[in-house]
């Protein structure tokens, strides 16, 4: 590929050089928000003193001395992507966290691209015995595995209030209700629920049957204890706002009520 070839594009939001030289090619697709600069940008072929590209990236200063020939201060403040479009409107990547993109490098990318599809093909491949579980011992013991990402930071449901936390507590734990397909409430742990003419007292009907994972049965104090838990300022929770909506609540969280005074009770 020769660089007079077709249109030079340039990439990276962090710089203003950069950003001006973005202005000057009207052609290009802004896929991020850049950081602005004053004045009216300068000209593709005549930007400001200091070349802009990293020194650390063979592509960038083959671009760079295409367009500042004369230039002799590099100046690596940042890592660039530069887009170069040749005359069949392909385009290829350059990338200081990349080698090898011209032509005397091409053919070992090209095999480590290839040996990477046939290691993902090769693990996404099933085989015959796959989805068909076993049917020798129905009682065989089955676990499913999911990556969390991070650890969570509390499998205790008032302490760990946040996304990778509740990932698992999502997994663990079961509410009076859950949300259906179509975003409703639908039984979970209670059975059925009625809500007074005024709306504001909901009774709820517990299941039978149902018990924590060691065997004791759950009661309807265990969820006013959980209620009145996540309240207490001693807890400390940032989801105690949750149960603000139960009368008594947030004066409770904020020191100014007791937790007697909290209207829930089984």
């Amino acid at each position: 590929m020769k660089l007079e070839q077709g249109g030079i594009y340039f990439y990276s939001p962090q710089h203003p050089y950069t950003k001006g030289l973005l202005q000057s090619v009207p052609r290009l697709d802004m896929k991020d928000e850049l950081i602005p600069i004053e004045g009216s940008p300068p000209d593709l072929f005549a930007p400001p003193k200091g070349c802009p590209y990293t020194d650390r990236c063979p592509a960038a200063m083959k671009v760079c001395d295409h367009i500042m020939p004369h230039e002799t201060q590099r100046s690596p403040t940042h890592t660039v992507h530069c887009w170069l479009q040749d005359e069949r409107a392909n385009q290829t990547m350059l990338s200081s966290t990349q080698r090898g993109v011209f032509d005397e490098e091409k053919k070992g990318w090209i095999i480590s691209i290839c040996l990477f599809i046939i290691i993902l093909l090769a693990g996404c491949t099933a085989n015959e015995q796959a989805g068909k579980g076993s049917s020798s011992n129905k009682d065989e013991k089955k676990v499913l595995t999911l990556n969390n990402e991070n650890e969570p930071t509390s499998f205790d449901p008032p302490i760990g209030f946040n996304n990778v936390s509740w990932q698992g507590l999502n997994n663990l734990m079961e509410g009076l209700t859950r949300l259906n397909e179509k975003h409703e409430p639908s039984p979970a742990m209670a059975e059925k629920w009625e809500i007074s003419e005024d709306g504001k007292t909901y009774t709820f009907h517990l299941r039978d049957g149902i018990k924590w994972s060691n065997g004791d049965p759950v009661k309807a104090s265990d969820f006013e204890y959980a209620w009145k838990r996540l309240l207490d300022p001693k807890t400390g929770s940032s989801a105690s706002f949750l149960a603000y909506m139960i009368e008594g609540g947030e004066a409770f969280n904020s020191g100014k009520g007791k937790k007697e005074d909290v209207k829930s009770q089984c």
